[in-house]
């Protein structure tokens, strides 16, 4: 059975990868991407690409393992 505490990093995350994050507008990981960015989110949000680059003003990085803080999702 689990408790509150056990939810906890789902109900709220410290850090949020998304992985596959994309500068096209039109796939899944630019629309995940700009809702985190947009939704004011106050945890670490870490945009995933192996190609790098930026993401709405934010820098990308090539492997969840570079993500500086701790993620959760």
């Amino acid at each position: 059975m689990l408790n509150d505490s056990d939810l906890t990093p789902f109900l709220a995350p410290r850090g949020i990868a998304v992985v596959g994050a994309s500068r096209e507008p039109g796939k899944l990981g630019y629309f995940l991407a700009r809702n985190l960015i947009s939704s004011g989110y106050a945890g670490g949000i870490h945009l995933i690409n192996p190609r790098g680059g930026s993401l709405l003003g934010r820098a990308m990085i090539a492997s969840i393992l570079d993500a500086p803080d701790p993620l959760d999702l």
